[in-house]
């Protein structure tokens, strides 16, 4: 129950695609989209490198580059998904974090890494330098929402997840929780693997 990924930009710019749309769109028409010669994704996770892996093969396309806040050491997606998108020849720029898009050009803030925090992830802030990448097309992955109008009727932890039993039941007796919509995103084989739990 994900809902459209979050505008890594500003909600009110409509010219940034949405990552989970693009690929339905993507697979619905077999790769034939159009975006351009030069895409830009924001985000660091799968999603994005899956956005840049399929962008790159959509016809017209010449080159897409992957945009991200951190740098690539802090990106949250699987290391083999960031090998495999550079074997695919996508470009990564780290320490830019998009502030407006407009006229086919995307303007990004050049980020300085700060001191590590609990999780042993540097902070960054902004330089107040200002950068511009062109783009044909933006597609924000910089993650997704769960639709927690779905859980009104279910009773939630401090953090806002659902509370479950070790089988996965929620509040709601026969109501089970999996994927990404127990803890967050996390990937497919966590997923099968609350599927088997709680079809057990």
């Amino acid at each position: 129950a994900w809902g459209k990924g979050v505008n890594p930009i500003n909600e009110r710019v409509t010219d940034i695609k949405d990552s989970l749309a693009f690929l339905e769109s993507y697979k619905a028409n077999k790769g034939n989209v159009t975006l351009g010669k030069q895409v830009v994704v924001v985000g660091g996770g799968d999603v994005a490198m899956d956005c840049a892996r399929a962008a790159k093969r959509v016809p017209g396309v010449e080159e897409v580059t992957i945009v991200y806040r951190r740098n690539i050491a802090s990106m949250p997606a699987e290391k083999e998904e960031i090998e495999m998108a550079m074997a695919d020849g996508v470009k990564f720029k780290e320490l830019l974090a998009p502030v407006s898009y407009f006229n086919k050009h995307l303007t990004c803030e050049v980020m300085e890494l700060g001191d590590k925090d609990a999780r042993g992830r540097c902070s960054v802030t902004g330089s107040c330098n200002m950068i511009s990448l062109a783009a044909d097309a933006v597609i924000g992955a910089t993650g997704a929402r769960v639709q927690k109008e779905f859980l009104k009727d279910i009773e939630l932890d401090e953090r806002g997840n659902a509370k479950i039993t070790a089988d996965n039941e929620t509040s709601v007796p026969g109501v089970f929780i999996a994927g990404d919509c127990k803890t967050g995103a996390s990937t497919i084989v966590k997923a099968v693997a609350d599927g088997k739990t709680v079809a057990k």
